[in-house]
């Protein structure tokens, strides 16, 4: 939760917005408790922006990997839907064969 909380302070701080604890807890998905919105609030304002980066940056890698990994399963989603267009290809191909055989 504290990520998200992070995640949506570096964005804002991005647009030029400053991360006020109303706007941070609007832009989060789920309700979280104040406490914690204001200890991460802190832990983050206190931080410089060198430090605000590197600590996004570890995030963005954790993102890059679980995205490799998702690229990985639909690159084989598309190669088994490729396989069954190549397959339904075939069926309509010798159905067409087929009813021009009997037309005749």
């Amino acid at each position: 939760m504290e990520q998200q909380i992070f995640k949506v302070a570096m964005q804002l701080t991005a647009q030029g917005k400053k991360a006020t604890v109303a706007l941070v807890k609007s832009k989060l998905s789920s309700n979280v408790p104040m406490p914690m919105l204001l200890k991460t609030l802190n832990h983050f304002s206190a931080l410089s922006p060198q430090e605000r980066f590197e600590i996004a940056g570890q995030d963005e890698v954790v993102t890059v990997q679980e995205s490799s990994v998702d690229l990985e399963k639909l690159a084989q989603q598309v190669d088994i839907l490729r396989e069954e267009l190549r397959i339904v290809q075939q069926e309509l191909t010798l159905l067409k064969k087929t009813q021009r055989e009997n037309a005749q």
